[in-house]
């Protein structure tokens, strides 16, 4: 996901991420189907003009590893008897300046 603001805004990037961020954990405690990895510690990992989050399904709750879920990790490795997540899905947010252009921008400007 990229937020493009004009270059007079930029010092309201964080102020965008910050909300971002409260509205991925709203969204995430009100949805069943996935789960923010890392939620007990920080989920965001911070990226260039932004952050990313590791997002994944819960197949069914009395069976979940939520060390796994909790954490991102589970000490236990391959000898765990709890389901780990079968795949994640990185989500990236970025705040970026309204006039960059983006690598397809630039191959569609070119031709």
């Amino acid at each position: 996901i990229i937020c493009r603001i004009r270059e007079e805004d930029m010092d309201y990037q964080d102020t965008i991420l910050y909300h971002a961020k409260q509205h991925i954990l709203c969204s995430a405690e009100a949805c069943d189907a996935f789960h923010l990895l890392g939620c007990h510690l920080d989920p965001f990992k911070p990226k260039q003009r932004g952050f990313g989050v590791d997002l994944a399904p819960i197949l069914d709750k009395s069976l979940a590893c939520w060390d796994f879920y909790a954490t991102g990790n589970c000490a236990r490795g391959s000898k765990c008897r709890w389901q780990h997540p079968l795949f994640r899905q990185r989500l990236f947010v970025a705040v970026k300046n309204l006039t960059e252009l983006g690598p397809s921008s630039a191959t569609t400007s070119a031709a």
